[in-house]
């Protein structure tokens, strides 16, 4: 089992991620709201921020927060859903994208699989 975690630079894009891991029979999803470390110290310290960097973060804040989103899947699923989140949102080496990765889950309860049929 493995942990994906996708920090989604772009709100925009999380009804057709959600949708597309309904499309791997994924059961579930927890997604919280997020803020990136620079937008944060730009917040805290404007005053050190650089004229571009105060740009930047200015120009992202126009835009909804970023959501991070937590699934847990087999790892027969992992590379799929890389493929499919970088179609739904576009080359992941595209600055302001977003970043994915997981992580190993050694022990788990409550995890239930979909074994046929649509999500319910």
């Amino acid at each position: 089992m493995k942990m994906m975690i996708i920090v989604l630079n772009n709100e925009d894009y999380l009804d057709d991620l959600l949708k597309t891991f309904q499309d791997f029979d994924v059961g579930g999803a927890t997604i919280i709201a997020s803020q990136g470390m620079n937008s944060v110290l730009h917040d805290l310290h404007p005053e050190q921020s650089s004229i571009f960097a105060s740009i930047k973060v200015w120009t992202e804040s126009l835009r909804s927060e970023n959501k991070t989103i937590f699934l847990v899947i087999e790892d027969e699923k992992v590379e799929p859903l890389f493929e499919a989140v970088e179609r739904v949102i576009g080359s992941l080496d595209k600055p302001g994208t977003g970043i994915v990765f997981t992580v190993p889950v050694d022990h788990v309860r409550g995890f239930k699989r979909i074994q046929e049929g649509p999500l319910r």
